[in-house]
């Protein structure tokens, strides 16, 4: 099974499109668990640090804290984020990493010689700035910079993303956009053609039922529109369950789609202890498996 990733991983870093698709979908993976809970439909939940890698903008009413996750995905694939948020009632700058290990990999040479252990993975360095317009009309940019490495193949690239949203705290309805774009590679022969992601949502806090509820298309200049929804039902003002899918399950299989229904779907929880918020959460693959993720967040 881990030759056939790594296969596949030499293959996406060998194809320009599968390679731009690989980037931006590192890019975006949850930032911690409550994200994965929603299955990342986060893009408009202002004052959440979920959102931070999707639309810059949610952060800009969020407290002050410090957070940590960690991912456990298939095999001995997984990942650990950390965030750091500065902010006021007006501006707001964050620092994130993301780090995404897919394993150890034996090496072979052109004649089937052992060559040695090599590892592939991914690294992401963000910095981030926001502000708002009476908390209504919210706005910030991200720097990202991206590297991958596989044996002695390695990529990087730096990226920004632009959001915005717009918040009528009335009404609780929320509508967010942003777009990411490839700034500059580095290294010779590196310029890949990744093409620019957008990301449109909308969200509201129903006025009935104790429900967030989130709607996010995401789209690129080379792929098809992704639908997805997802939210977070307040059972308490400590307790909070979360769930969400996306048009991603039917393209997993018609097989699948019908013999694993939750496939590409998530569920969640979190715990408010004052400062502390914990939170867990699984995400389906469908027959292949789940991916668990948890983390922490610390008010300072």
């Amino acid at each position: 099974m881990k030759f056939l990733i790594c296969i596949i991983t030499t293959l996406i870093l060998s194809n320009e499109t599968l390679l731009s698709m690989s980037i931006i979908r590192s890019i975006n993976l949850p930032s911690d668990a409550k994200g994965w809970g929603s299955n990342n439909v986060t893009s408009s939940f202002i004052g959440d640090i979920s959102g931070l890698y999707l639309n810059p903008a949610t952060i800009s009413t969020a407290d002050q804290q410090i957070s940590a996750c960690y991912t456990d995905y298939l095999l001995d694939i997984n990942s650990t984020n950390f965030i750091l948020l500065f902010s006021n009632s007006k501006r707001s700058l964050a620092i994130g990493s993301k780090f995404v290990n897919y394993g150890n990999f034996n090496g072979y040479d052109n004649q089937g010689n052992f060559s040695g252990k090599y590892s592939v993975n991914d690294f992401i360095l963000s910095a981030t700035y926001t502000s708002n317009i009476k908390r209504k009309i919210n706005y910030g940019i991200s720097f990202i910079y991206f590297n991958t490495n596989i044996e002695s193949i390695t990529k990087s690239f730096f990226f920004s993303r632009i959001g915005i949203i717009i918040y009528e705290p009335k009404t609780t309805f929320s509508v967010g956009f942003s777009i990411l774009s490839k700034l500059l590679a580095i290294g010779k022969n590196y310029d890949e053609q990744i093409p620019n992601q957008y990301i449109a949502s909308v969200s509201k806090k129903l006025a009935h039922l104790p429900l967030r509820i989130g709607l996010q298309a995401e789209s690129t200049d080379i792929q098809n529109i992704t639908v997805k929804v997802g939210g977070e039902f307040i059972i308490t003002n400590n307790f909070f369950l979360r769930w969400g899918t996306s048009t991603n399950r039917f393209q997993i299989s018609t097989y699948q789609t019908f013999t694993s229904f939750f496939g590409g779907s998530s569920i969640g929880c979190g715990y408010n202890l004052g400062r502390y918020n914990i939170d867990l959460a699984l995400h389906s693959l469908g027959e292949m498996g789940y991916i668990f993720s948890s983390s922490i967040s610390i008010k300072i």
